[in-house]
């Protein structure tokens, strides 16, 4: 699945649930989502995890539970406590 085009995101925006939607690759926009304090990821087809999602300071809970993610960074792993369960 894909990002639609037309679909804009408040840049306030402090909650994103964008779970169970066959994502293989997380949408560039997300990026200046500076406000974004949880951001829910689980249950999709990602298979890596873009190194932009470091920016994301205000960013407290990520859940990328059931992904095809083998590895994660370094920069995520120390700052979350990320879920490895495999869908």
């Amino acid at each position: 699945a894909t990002w639609p085009d037309h679909l804009i995101i408040s840049r306030q925006l402090e909650i994103l649930n964008i779970g169970h939607n066959e994502l293989q690759a997380l949408p560039f926009p997300i990026q200046h989502l500076t406000k974004l304090v949880s951001l829910n990821l689980q249950s999709n087809e990602l298979t890596e995890l873009p190194q932009w999602l470091d920016g994301l300071s205000q960013l407290q809970d990520l859940d990328v539970s059931y992904n095809m993610i083998t590895s994660y960074p370094e920069y995520l792993s120390e700052k979350f406590s990320l879920g490895y369960q495999q869908g």
